[in-house]
């Protein structure tokens, strides 16, 4: 059986890597870009702030023969 933490790995928001920045560049930079392209802010966006049952939801769906099992009590608090 999987865990909540495995469901929240797998369908969580995912941070987007780059390269590695000079501080003299930083403040152009970020003057500049938001960071996330359009694609990524969507498919972001609709993971954040989801509650377990969400996490389990999205997960139960993409691996039946393992589903989560949620702790007692924690079919509805906030992740």
């Amino acid at each position: 059986m999987s865990t909540l933490f495995d469901a929240i790995c797998a369908f969580g928001p995912r941070l987007i890597h780059g390269r590695t920045v000079e501080l003299e560049d930083l403040v152009p930079m970020l003057s500049k870009r938001s960071g996330l392209s359009a694609l990524d802010a969507d498919a972001n966006r609709g993971r954040i702030g989801l509650d377990d049952a969400g996490y389990k939801s999205l997960w139960d769906v993409a691996h039946p023969e393992d589903p989560v099992v949620l702790p007692v009590g924690r079919s509805s608090r906030a992740a």
